[in-house]
């Protein structure tokens, strides 16, 4: 999948060159497209240079072509949003961990502290 610029750590999909891919793949006309969406000819020709369009536009697309773009964006955030929530439990556990390994310091340290406390009372 075509992806268009990269904004603030954020990867966006450009959805122009993503329609363009498909057309050429089921090797159709945007005539054909632009007709079935009950607009003129040429109508295709800017919808395929804009990186983004808006729903209605892409549902109708969809519609002319049979494909089903919202689905092949749908996936590809599945896959930003499954790597963002695997680093965010990874660094979970590992916080975890430090936080279990600097209790056992502490208790370990409440142990010393009892037995000195311990020691000086005469235990």
């Amino acid at each position: 999948m075509k992806r268009g610029k990269k904004n603030s750590d954020v990867m966006t999909i450009n959805v122009g060159i993503m329609i363009a891919e498909k057309i050429k793949e089921q090797k159709i006309y945007k005539t054909d497209i632009a007709k079935k969406m009950g607009r003129q000819e040429t109508a295709m020709i800017p919808i395929l240079k804009r990186p983004s369009v808006q729903t209605y536009l892409l549902w109708e697309i969809s519609e002319a072509i049979g494909h089903n773009f919202f689905h092949e964006i749908a996936e590809a955030l599945d896959e930003k949003t499954k790597d963002t929530l695997t680093n965010g439990k990874q660094k979970e556990k590992q916080k975890i961990a430090e936080l279990e390994k600097e209790n056992e310091k502490l208790k370990l340290e409440v142990e010393i502290l009892k037995e000195i406390v311990k020691g000086k009372n005469g235990g």
